[in-house]
């Protein structure tokens, strides 16, 4: 039950800002490798152990996501799942595509 739904934005790793997240969404974000430690650190700051997150990303470059998952596991339980577009529906590409979810939570 959603009774008030607040978007904010958040520049990474800005002290400034203290706040915490009940839901952080981020979609194709995990392209920049050398982003990884930062956007970590970020998701650690904003969450609180309710927190969940989710992010979306094509896995045309397996590597990316196996760094940013490296990182990512000392501070969270994650899971993944991968999910395949049907030829036709992925915008600009004319086969399918791939791409996957990852669901993170903080650690206990």
């Amino acid at each position: 039950d959603i009774q008030t739904l607040q978007q904010q934005d958040h520049l990474w790793r800005n002290t400034e800002t203290k706040i915490s997240m009940d839901l952080i969404v981020g979609s194709d974000i995990l392209y920049d490798h050398s982003s990884h430690l930062s956007l970590v650190m970020t998701l650690q700051e904003l969450a609180i152990p309710s927190t969940e997150i989710l992010l979306a990303y094509p896995t045309h470059r397996p590597e990316d996501e196996a760094s940013f998952l490296s990182l990512a596991q000392d501070y969270f339980d994650i899971q993944t799942e991968s999910l395949q577009t049907p030829p036709g529906e992925a915008p600009s590409s004319p086969g399918s595509m791939t791409c996957s979810l990852a669901t993170l939570s903080l650690k206990s």
